[in-house]
């Protein structure tokens, strides 16, 4: 491109600089969170957490948060430690007599209720991994300082609600929810003023820098097409690999679908894009229950694209509706029966991860148009020919 070619980019984007307006609401705003740098401290996240978790703090939420969170946990999840605790259970609460406790022998967020028997310990990784065993020693610890007859809630909190660990002990939550129930919760309760401020500000943190909010994501899409080649000189380099990816991957799989007698699910974001062959569709495709967007399927199969991990295929059972949930086991006993490579050998979590194969490691990733079909394409086709027909046979066997 000469120099005077990149000059008309520029003035054509100069000129449309309206273009940027839908940004307006997440770049022009006075966030405390952005302002003081805390919208990427883990410690600050938990600090907000136990706060907006306190029922006995001013914030106008009472222990609704909190109830959300036990609800979210206990459903259906079957973990020893929770001693029967069920959502019913926990509606029906008093949390009043609550105590909540940052750092308490090295737990993020710890909550306790004497009159319910109740411990909820909260693991929150934003910008971390866990390590030294670290679950581990939590359980332990909180076993020996409360009594055993207590309900024993505990949460691995992380942005895409990655698995722990200790899945046998440990459910995984997402800052996804986390936002979900936050924004639902007020604008059905009335917040005081100064309280409403904070927590939409947080909220808005939340939205730009721990999770994915796709309004933003197509926004910018739109306006970076719209003037591709000026935010490239700007920038000096392309969109993300991850979105790159995700959006190639995307397009790849509605190409070959009828190849290979696959549905893929509409909705995708810049770190997962989801299908499922049609011949489980035909057999499960109704037994799922709230994976995303409504989704009835009870089997995924879910590409993973992240910096720093490469390009990913997981197949996942997803939660099932309550007269299914033994279909659910049925498919699960079958990948232990195959010698499926997956972190825990039980059925604990709404979501389990039941094979894992990467596609493309980190290093290889390029983004590049002519590069796309050798980096992923030929990776996509190899793995539909030779692996995906034996794991639908595999999967089968469950019904």
């Amino acid at each position: 491109m000469t120099n005077d070619e990149k000059m008309l980019v520029i003035n054509d984007l100069i000129s449309d600089i309206d273009c940027l307006e839908p940004l307006h609401e997440w770049t022009n705003d006075l966030n405390i969170f952005s302002l003081l740098k805390l919208d990427r401290a883990e410690i600050r996240h938990s600090n907000m957490l136990s706060w907006l978790l306190n029922p006995n703090e001013m914030h106008g939420l009472y222990d609704k948060l909190l109830k959300k969170f036990l609800i979210y946990s206990t459903k259906g999840t079957k973990i020893d430690i929770m001693n029967g605790l069920t959502p019913v259970d926990i509606d029906l609460m008093n949390l009043e007599d609550v105590i909540v406790y940052r750092e308490k022998d090295n737990i993020d967020i710890l909550i306790v209720s004497e009159s319910n028997g109740l411990v909820l310990a909260i693991e929150n990784k934003i910008g971390s991994t866990e390590h030294s065993n670290q679950l581990e020693k939590y359980k332990v610890g909180l076993l020996r300082d409360y009594p055993k007859d207590f309900h024993y809630v505990l949460i691995y909190l992380s942005p895409a609600g990655d698995e722990s660990s200790d899945q046998d002990n440990w459910v995984s939550m997402s800052y996804e929810f986390v936002l979900e129930e936050i924004t639902s919760l007020i604008s059905i309760y009335k917040i005081p003023d100064k309280a409403k401020l904070y927590i939409e500000d947080y909220i808005n943190a939340i939205r730009r820098n721990v999770v994915e909010d796709k309004e933003i994501i197509d926004i910018c899409k739109k306006i970076y097409f719209k003037h591709q080649q000026a935010f490239d000189l700007i920038f000096e380099n392309r969109p993300d690999v991850a979105s790159r990816f995700s959006d190639y991957i995307y397009n790849y799989l509605l190409d070959i679908a009828d190849k290979y007698d696959i549905c893929v699910w509409d909705n995708h974001t810049k770190h997962y894009v989801r299908f499922t062959p049609n011949q489980l569709v035909k057999v499960c495709g109704h037994m799922g229950n709230g994976w995303v967007a409504n989704q009835t399927n009870l089997i995924g199969f879910e590409f993973q694209t992240f910096e720093g991990y490469g390009v990913n295929l997981a197949v996942i059972i997803g939660p099932a509706d309550s007269q299914f949930e033994n279909y659910r086991q049925k498919l699960f006993d079958v990948a232990v029966k195959h010698n499926y490579k997956m972190k825990g050998k039980t059925l604990k979590n709404k979501w389990k991860t039941i094979s894992s194969t990467n596609l493309v490691k980190d290093n290889n990733l390029d983004i590049k148009d002519e590069f796309l079909e050798d980096t992923i394409g030929i990776q996509i086709d190899n793995y539909m020919k030779n692996k995906l027909p034996t794991i639908i046979s595999d999967l089968l066997e469950a019904f």
